[in-house]
């Protein structure tokens, strides 16, 4: 945005008492004290839609999306941290893009590794900080 680069995500717990969607420099997301490593990707995707998927998260942003503690996938009104991204993605490419669910047993799920090891997302990055 601008001249700065920030990260939307959604944060459960004491790191966000008020458990809404957040928006943080990426200096701040990516500190080497709460982090062990930082990867960053990106789709390989139309440069329109990636704008609509940054208006995506900003959306949710501004709308104070909380966090879903329960993980739930059947319900928008909260999100968790790779659901917001996956639902970012599907909505901002006009659902040209899906990521896939993943499960244990019933419990159906969208985990981190759904979003990076789908076909269209590449490793722009990759830092382990010692």
């Amino acid at each position: 945005e601008n001249d700065s680069v920030f990260v939307y995500h959604a944060l459960g717990g004491e790191w966000n008492p008020d458990q809404q969607v957040r928006r943080d420099p990426i200096a701040y997301f990516a500190d080497p004290f709460n982090n062990k490593a930082l990867g960053i990707y990106r789709y390989n995707i139309d440069s329109t839609y990636q704008q609509h998927i940054a208006a995506e998260a900003y959306s949710a942003y501004l709308k104070k999306i909380p966090f879903d503690m329960d993980f739930d996938l059947k319900t928008t009104e909260r999100l968790y941290c790779a659901e917001l991204v996956a639902r970012c993605v599907e909505s901002g490419s006009r659902q040209n893009v899906k990521i896939p669910h993943s499960h244990i047993g019933q419990f159906e799920f969208i985990g981190v590794d759904d979003l990076f090891l789908h076909q269209l997302c590449i490793k722009l990055k990759e830092i382990t900080y010692r």
